[in-house]
């Protein structure tokens, strides 16, 4: 059970998502005139929530950071918009166990696909755009995002500033690879025209992205956050994407998955001691994979 606590006034959380700000139409409605109209929004995602600034005036602060970009709140959150602050409380049931070590019993063990996308030349664009917009983007950005994968039937794990880590269960589903493909080229085309269209076209921004196949820990002892080497692994075939010029690095064994045939190159992975077999492609060649 998650709520806020703005003065008197206490709100559950009991929606996909929250907005907080001036208008009536707010589910936290706060008449103060530091706080803009729309200035916040509260998402859940699985059981984790986030913040994100709506482009307001005077910012939106979590702990005493601007936040810029999704944030990942814990219990007793301190969150600033404008003058007005709010308390975020996550009431949550204690495991009693001494045992401190990974279990089966709270944790389980899944095959998944797992999805890394990051935003290209988001560094230069916060920098050069002014901050409003930066921080509208990103809402956006979190909305379209969350709704490209949803909508796909995948599970957001969790974003991670301007990077969004996603997953599928392995199943019989024959339309597997294809709306794994199809989210990735969707989240490319929603950050290409969310950019655009919030600079009048002078950044046009896009995603990389690293796909790997393996096993996964998610459970109580993890908050729900899938972890293992499939996952770190994952996370450099993304940054890999730079080095080896293509949009998207798949690994050989999502790729015999997925029955993609194409041309197989080898890398060299921080941390791993042998070379990794990976395939490389764009989004303009992605419907020629589904």
């Amino acid at each position: 059970m998650a709520y806020l606590v703005y003065k008197a006034n206490r709100v559950q959380l009991e929606q996909n998502s929250i907005s907080i700000g001036r208008s009536k139409t707010s589910e936290l409605v706060i008449n103060e005139t530091t706080v803009s109209r729309n200035h916040s929004i509260i998402k859940q995602i699985g059981d984790k929530f986030y913040i994100i600034d709506s482009g307001s005036s005077n910012g939106t602060f979590k702990d005493g950071k601007r936040v810029h970009s999704p944030v990942l709140l814990e219990h007793k959150s301190l969150i600033q918009c404008g003058n007005a602050q709010i308390v975020f409380y996550e009431d949550k049931i204690d495991d009693e166990s001494d045992d401190t070590m990974i279990s089966l019993d709270t944790n389980f063990i899944v095959n998944s696909i797992v999805v890394i996308a990051d935003i290209r030349g988001y560094t230069a664009f916060s920098e050069s755009v002014p901050i409003r917009k930066v921080s509208k983007f990103m809402a956006n950005w979190f909305k379209d995002i969350s709704s490209c994968i949803e909508d796909n039937n995948g599970c957001i794990d969790s974003f991670i500033g301007d990077c969004v880590y996603s997953r599928w269960d392995v199943s019989d589903d024959d339309k597997l690879a294809s709306k794994i493909l199809n989210t990735v080229l969707q989240m490319s085309n929603v950050t290409k025209k969310l950019s655009s269209a919030i600079t009048d076209g002078e950044f046009v921004l896009d995603i990389s992205a690293g796909i790997h196949l393996g096993e996964i820990i998610v459970g109580t002892q993890t908050n729900n956050t899938g972890l293992g080497d499939t996952v770190n692994t994952a996370f450099r075939l993304e940054t890999q994407t730079r080095t080896l010029d293509t949009d998207i690095l798949i690994s050989n064994e999502v790729c015999k998955l997925f029955n993609i045939e194409t041309k197989i190159d080898e890398v060299m992975l921080k941390g791993k001691s042998l070379p990794m077999k990976v395939c490389g492609i764009r989004f303009n060649e992605i419907d020629n994979f589904i």
